[in-house]
């Protein structure tokens, strides 16, 4: 079982002075701060130009601060989300959890699905769809169930976005299967 990872777990994984209670006091001071000089993969917003001029820019606006891992991209990967999503909960950050759903969730009330990451260019192609074991995983932790209900027909959106346009039919042993697959309807790049 991995260990809780907050503040206040006092767990160092490692032998040297950086202990994991230092990283997540870190991650905890990153979680409350809206300075965009933060250190790489740090939880950051948007910047608003992005919303008011999308034409301008290949980012997807989210309103809400997110993380992304390793801090190579400005932007989030869905997939990749789901495991940053299991990281921060561990470390105590279901504010940040929550925001990085609410940015999910608005994607979904905007074209249907979260795309594979927040980039016009990945708008027609998504990753397995991991929303609702995310809103799962963020509910165990904080039985925040207000927010899974006040969500659940934008969960079903994706869901229904996944059984009409990503489903192949299988038959195997006489009897055909309706499968949902990730899939991207388009031969051109992205």
């Amino acid at each position: 079982m991995v260990p809780n990872l907050g503040p206040s777990s006092g767990h160092c994984l490692v032998s040297t002075c950086w202990c994991q209670a230092e990283w997540s006091g870190l991650l905890h001071t990153m979680e409350h701060s809206r300075d965009s000089g933060l250190p790489m993969g740090a939880s950051s917003p948007v910047k608003p130009e992005v919303l008011r001029h999308p034409e301008r820019f290949s980012l997807i606006y989210s309103q809400h601060p997110f993380t992304v891992p390793g801090g190579h991209f400005l932007e989030f990967y869905y997939w990749d989300s789901y495991w940053v999503m299991e990281g921060l909960l561990l470390s105590e950050m279901p504010k940040t959890v929550k925001g990085m759903l609410q940015n999910f969730l608005d994607l979904v009330q905007i074209y249907g699905h979260v795309p594979s990451g927040a980039r016009v260019y990945y708008l027609q192609c998504s990753q397995p769809p991991l929303l609702t074991l995310m809103m799962d995983r963020y509910v165990t932790y904080t039985n925040n169930t207000a927010f899974l209900w006040n969500n659940t027909g934008t969960l079903a959106l994706e869901l229904d976005f996944w059984t009409k346009n990503r489903n192949i039919s299988v038959s195997l042993g006489g009897k055909s299967y309706i499968l949902n697959r990730y899939y991207v309807p388009y031969g051109g790049p992205r």
